[in-house]
């Protein structure tokens, strides 16, 4: 005991006496370089940020979307597409998600570390554990994981990255990549083993914490997507081909959740480009609230919060492409949602399902028509129909678009690889 206590004053401890301690910041960055095999191109800028100040910071930046509106309309647009309830509180749910105060983190614009000052937590065994690895207990690892972006930073411009990204799907994905990329570096910095089960342990507990938590299912993926499976991402991608592989990623950076969840088909399957023309919608002085692609990530959601999650991944899986546009106008709401799939099969397994959400998400429902390829329902919020055609499917709600039936798909408008039609298809 003595022994450790003599050592427990001798380990790495990045802030100390209310500074940083360079030595011990370059330790971290010796360390990172060696395991994520990356050269040290210039020093890591470095600075210690007080938790009040970075609490402050964070209720500007949700003042700001508040003001703006910003934040209710991506609220109102979200519940529309069914991706969360009515009555979420998206707003409460970032407040409760950043009140947990990081121990740093790296601002790509500044390119500086910013180590956030707080009283950690401290014990006896935390203090004996940092005097035996050298790393320091309650920081370590977090700091590894943004050093390593600011490593990657000095030899991949990420403000290009993923401001490249063509949209909210495509940004996600670059996300992952960076994210999977740091998570592992942490890991690897803490003298882990096995990097995918450490994913699958972490996992498991974020399960056993959502039980008990209950979050909005979509919000709360978006903040643990990009770790997770942008770390499986990551992982494949080294077993391929080592760290050449990840950095070759940053050139080619992968183009929407699709390829983040399914590794082997990276970087060769790339998604159908689609658009909901202004004509298609329901005109009348209505506005844009919501213009993006949701992915293969925002159809396994939507279809795990009605259906549950086995049959989610299942229909998800054929995703090609899509664009979801939701529309304002005095108060209701309206959306079209475009999605290609990679077969014809695929295609009708997401109507079918998707006609069993609208089944259960409008208990007051009664069908106006119903085609081969297409049906219709009226409901208390207007018109809700799924079209359906060779590998494409259209869904609408709220109004009836202009053009309907297979006539729809051609006045959407689609630089995919499929826009054939084949009438014989019928909604499920």
């Amino acid at each position: 005991m003595l022994g450790a206590l003599a050592l427990a004053g001798c380990h790495v401890k990045v802030v100390a006496y209310g500074e940083v301690d360079p030595e011990a910041v370059e330790s971290i960055v010796r360390e990172v370089s060696r395991v994520r095999r990356l050269r040290v191109l210039r020093p890591i800028r470095v600075a210690l940020q007080p938790v009040s100040e970075l609490r402050s910071q964070v209720e500007r930046d949700l003042r700001t979307e508040v003001e703006s509106g910003d934040l209710a309309r991506r609220q109102r647009a979200l519940a529309k597409l069914g991706l969360i309830d009515w009555d979420d509180d998206i707003e409460a749910f970032y407040r409760r998600a950043y009140s947990s105060e990081p121990a740093g983190y790296y601002v790509t614009e500044d390119r500086r570390l910013y180590v956030v000052a707080r009283d950690a937590f401290r014990s006896d065994v935390g203090e004996v554990v940092g005097a035996i690895t050298g790393r320091d207990p309650s920081t370590g690892e977090t700091l590894a994981h943004e050093v390593g972006h600011a490593l990657v930073h000095q030899h991949v411009d990420l403000e290009a990255l993923v401001d490249g990204a063509a949209d909210g799907d495509a940004r996600m994905a670059r996300r992952a990549l960076g994210e999977g990329d740091a998570t592992r570096v942490g890991f690897l910095y803490v003298g882990g083993r096995s990097f995918a089960a450490y994913l699958r342990r972490m996992e498991r507990i974020l399960a056993a914490r959502d039980e008990e938590e209950r979050e909005p299912g979509w919000l709360v993926d978006e903040l643990r997507f990009p770790y997770l499976e942008g770390g499986r991402f990551v992982e494949h991608l080294f077993r391929r081909g080592g760290w050449a592989a990840v950095d070759a990623a940053y050139r080619r950076p992968p183009a929407s959740t699709e390829q983040i969840l399914h590794p082997e088909r990276y970087p060769g399957d790339r998604p159908a480009t689609l658009e909901v023309r202004d004509s298609v919608g329901p005109g009348g002085g209505s506005r844009r609230i919501f213009d993006d692609v949701l992915g293969e990530r925002g159809v396994r959601e939507l279809v795990r919060r009605f259906l549950g999650a086995d049959r989610a991944r299942r229909v998800a899986a054929g995703w090609d492409g899509d664009r979801a546009v939701v529309w304002e106008r005095e108060g209701r709401l309206s959306l079209v949602w475009s999605m290609a799939w990679d077969r014809p099969e695929d295609a009708r397994e997401l109507a079918g399902a998707y006609r069993s959400i609208v089944e259960r998400g409008y208990r007051t429902r009664s069908i106006l028509r119903e085609t081969p390829g297409e049906v219709e329902w009226s409901t208390p919020e207007g018109p809700v129909g799924i079209a359906l055609g060779g590998s494409r499917v259209v869904v609408y709600e709220g109004f009836r678009p202009g053009t309907t039936g297979s006539s729809i798909f051609s006045a959407l408008g689609t630089e995919g690889r499929d826009t054939g039609l084949r009438e014989s298809n019928e909604v499920p």
